[in-house]
């Protein structure tokens, strides 16, 4: 399954996030549950994301810390995205996110939209389908400061009005629609 949507540019992937940060993954927990167990519940994983810099703020938010929202099991069995595994307590990196609205915790935009800096190495490592992206091979060969130059250019463009977002789909882009419990399959 690929999650969409899916992204060419660096430029594009940026205009397109409504916030893009460098943090550090401090915690990751249980979410929240929708329906009933064994009866078709999806329980999420919920993420803190402690926020050491805001590269790009489409409305001017800049949060200390953040709550991401992954798909985490559905009736008890994990549902972890060959494209995006899960975030790990550890994880430091770049995040391409969007907001709920309604319980105001971020998501990712697409497959792509987590790219983790190893300090060590200093080695970038994409989301992504690694064997087929060369957007994602791009990206993996940049050094982390060439990276954060290019989203800050990006950014820069992108509230110049040089470069349009594109559409982000529906709220929950990275669960299956046979993963759904049935009552919110489309």
């Amino acid at each position: 399954m690929a999650l969409k949507p899916s992204y060419k540019t660096l430029e594009s992937m940026t205009a397109s996030a409504p916030l893009v940060v460098l943090a550090e993954v401090a915690s990751v927990k249980p979410g929240r549950l929708m329906g009933s167990p064994g009866e078709g519940s999806l329980q999420m994983r919920e993420s803190a994301l402690k926020v050491h810099e805001v590269l790009y703020s489409r409305n001017g938010d800049t949060p200390a810390s953040i709550a991401i929202v992954e798909t985490g099991w559905v009736d008890g069995v994990p549902t972890e995205d060959i494209e995006r595994p899960w975030t790990k307590k550890g994880d430091y990196g770049y995040f391409f996110l969007r907001q709920d609205r309604v319980y105001g915790t971020y998501g990712f935009i697409g497959a792509q939209a987590r790219v983790l800096v190893d300090e060590k190495s200093r080695k970038m490592e994409a989301s992504g389908d690694h064997h087929q992206d060369p957007f994602v091979k791009n990206l993996e060969g940049m050094l982390p400061e060439e990276f954060a130059k290019a989203v800050r250019d990006a950014a820069r463009m992108a509230k110049e009005g040089k470069i349009k977002p594109r559409p982000l789909g529906d709220a929950a882009p990275d669960i299956p629609e046979d993963k759904l419990p049935p009552g919110m399959r489309p």
